[in-house]
């Protein structure tokens, strides 16, 4: 999940309901994130090695993030 200055990892069961999932606070992780000034969103690579946000903007950056 991201937010406009964090990033966070919810693990997830196969069957788990999201909502039930995301009420975990407990599981959850602080994750990097990228340096924008208002992240808007975060996304997995295809093969879960590193993931990508990026913020709002005209021209916004996008930042790669190992997951390793």
């Amino acid at each position: 999940m991201r937010t406009y200055d964090s990033a966070w990892l919810y693990p997830v069961a196969r069957d788990q309901p999201l909502a039930e999932a995301l009420a975990d606070t407990a599981t959850r992780c602080k994750a990097p994130a990228g340096t924008e000034a208002q992240g808007e969103a975060i996304s997995f690579a295809a093969d879960s090695a590193s993931y990508v946000t990026i913020g709002e903007g005209s021209k916004p950056v996008l930042t790669t993030v190992s997951a390793g």
